[in-house]
């Protein structure tokens, strides 16, 4: 697994980009499409739920309550799936290397 974190980093990167330039109203949809891409690769999944969380505090603090919400809810979602994911499918390294990567 630790061979895939430049998985993790170099995904996180375009996907936080790629969020960047979305409308509002495709945010939900994008969210989806790639954690449909992304279901069977932990690393990628790992990359959407941190971007999401991520843009969630990002909202936050810059005062726009509605995107934050929006990026809140898309995290516990997405993040809720992977361990659904992992608890049917994953071995005990990646449900691991999940929980360090994610705390």
């Amino acid at each position: 697994m630790e061979n895939n974190n430049s998985l993790f980093e170099s995904t996180k990167q375009i996907l936080w980009s790629v969020f960047d330039l979305v409308k509002q109203e495709a945010i939900t949809e994008l969210a989806e499409k790639y954690y449909g891409e992304f279901e069977s690769n932990i690393e990628e999944v790992a990359a959407l739920v941190t971007v999401l969380n991520h843009k969630c505090w990002y909202y936050y603090e810059h005062n726009n309550q509605i995107l934050s919400d929006l990026y809140a809810e898309l995290y516990y979602k997405y993040n809720d799936k992977a361990w659904d994911w992992l608890e049917k499918y994953g071995t005990d390294e990646e449900k691991h290397w999940y929980f360090e990567t994610m705390d």
